[in-house]
């Protein structure tokens, strides 16, 4: 089962594909920034025309790499000021294109997805890096200052994955 895991923000966003617990199939990032490596593509817009943009890499790779399911990290309700209007903008449009397409999709809360890979639900976004690079022997480092983004979304998957693996038991 191919699981696609997103992590987004108005700025960035990280995409993997997991095959299974322990098997990367793809990862991507979307981000503001040109990094030399094929699988990081550069935003060129702004504003909606940005959320709209990030929509249109989502559904594309959603169909390219033919995924099962997709699932969306939820809000991060920390998050204040103009961001959190940006925020829900963003997931407006992303969720909205999903419904159109007519594909399911799901969520998973930041905290959920942190209990379910890392065994604490407020663990720093550096100790899901240590994970991702122990659990999965890959060079992330080509994502620069978004590897993060993309060793959450791999987080993502992986809960998903288990959790649903789980109750198939």
């Amino acid at each position: 089962m191919k699981i696609m895991g997103v992590d987004m923000s108005p700025n960035k966003v990280g995409i993997a594909v997991l095959e299974s617990l322990n098997k990367i199939g793809s990862l991507y990032l979307v981000c503001d920034k040109d990094l030399p490596d094929s699988r990081v593509f550069c935003l060129k817009s702004d504003g909606i025309r940005r959320f709209i943009e990030i929509r249109d890499y989502l559904l594309e790779f959603y169909r390219k790499l033919e995924a099962d399911c997709i699932v969306f990290e939820d809000f991060a309700y920390q998050a204040s000021g103009r961001s959190i209007l940006d925020i829900g903008e963003l997931y407006g449009v992303i969720l909205a294109g999903f419904c159109e397409a007519g594909i399911d999709y799901k969520t998973l809360s930041p905290t959920f997805v942190k209990k379910i890979f890392i065994g604490k639900g407020n663990a720093n976004k550096s100790l899901v890096v240590i994970k991702c690079a122990r659990l999965f022997k890959e060079d992330f480092s080509v994502f620069g200052p978004y590897v993060e983004d993309v060793c959450d979304a791999i987080a993502i998957a992986y809960s998903y994955l288990k959790v649903n693996k789980e109750k198939k038991r």
